[in-house]
């Protein structure tokens, strides 16, 4: 007899997207919650999708070759949105590698440079090893896990290790906290970037979010990220 591939328990979670493109409130409703709640039907279904808002018209690309395109082969034609990406990083990241364009941007990842070489990343294998294998006990217990929260535990452990240059555990702790506070309402700041909202609207966990960024310029991590630009 054929197996049951329809059973919940084998059949993972998915999206019901919707079949319109959004408008501005239920965008900011869903996007909020899940980002991948206000991709339409046809985002599956064609290689471009455009939709148009009061503020700006949004394109999403889902074939591979056109996004090679943007990312890759024609990159120079497609700059990121810098308002969005500053709304995003520059409170606690300063104006370096994530958030620069042009010559700013390459100056920065030539004096980064030297990190990326191949022995440099040899030795930081075995950090990063050790930090993707610590979940796996947790993982290996039947239970719902926020994956992604155990995912970017992963990544600053590594960063600790090995950008950071191994500190201390409290303050390991303190800026992994500060992270966590961050990006927790982080899609409040995207989403508000995307509708070109402005700046001064509140949002949950707004306060406490600033209060991380200030840790964050703090911490070193901010000079490691902005390449000691301000």
């Amino acid at each position: 007899m054929a197996a049951d591939t329809t059973s919940p328990a084998l059949y993972p979670p998915t999206i019901a997207p919707p079949d319109q493109i959004l408008g501005v409130f239920a965008f900011l409703n869903a996007f909020v919650r899940n980002p991948l709640r206000v991709l339409p039907r046809a985002c599956y279904e064609a290689p471009i999708t455009i939709a148009e808002t009061p503020r700006r018209q949004l394109v999403w690309i889902t074939d591979p070759a056109l996004v090679e395109t943007v990312l890759l082969e024609e990159a120079e034609r497609y700059p990121k949105a810098p308002e969005i990406e500053d709304r995003i990083f520059g409170p606690a990241l300063g104006h370096g590698l994530l958030t620069a364009e042009g010559q700013a941007w390459r100056r920065q990842r030539n004096a980064a440079a030297p990190a990326f070489r191949n022995s440099e990343l040899l030795a930081a294998v075995p950090a990063m090893a050790a930090a993707g294998e610590a979940p796996a006990p947790r993982w290996r217990t039947p239970a719902v896990r926020d994956v992604e929260h155990d995912l970017t535990d992963v990544t600053f452990d590594v960063i600790a290790a090995t950008v950071l240059g191994g500190c201390d555990e409290p303050t390991s702790d303190l800026i992994k906290a500060s992270v966590d506070d961050y990006l927790a309402p982080i899609a409040w700041d995207i989403a508000f970037g995307i509708l070109e909202l402005p700046r001064w609207l509140w949002y949950p966990r707004r306060g406490r979010q600033r209060r991380a960024a200030a840790r964050i310029r703090t911490s070193g991590v901010a000079d490691v990220t902005s390449g000691g630009s301000p």
